[in-house]
């Protein structure tokens, strides 16, 4: 994907590549930053054939760490470089 890349985890100065994505609703999402290390996440969702379906923008955050699915709370965290934040269920809803 031009401008991005997969997302990679970001710890005491240390990056690593390891970050999973997830799979909710029949789709499978993945983080991804901007090539251009501004403060921009994209996380994509991808069909179980591999086609991108939608893309959700969250801007102020980069270097995904971790990822857990909150299902009592219904909420997705995202745990970023010096920031965690977390995204309803619905909010990621593919049409």
């Amino acid at each position: 994907m031009e401008g991005y890349h997969r997302s990679t985890g970001y710890d005491n100065g240390v990056s690593y590549y390891d970050t999973k994505g997830f799979t909710w609703n029949g789709h499978t999402y993945w983080p991804y930053d901007d090539n251009n290390n501004y403060h921009k996440l994209i996380v994509i969702a991808y069909d179980s054939n591999g086609v991108e379906k939608k893309r959700f923008h969250f801007d102020g955050y980069r270097y995904v760490s971790a990822i857990e699915v909150d299902e009592e709370n219904e909420k997705v965290i995202f745990t970023t470089q010096g920031d965690t934040f977390s995204v309803n269920w619905e909010d990621l809803m593919i049409d």
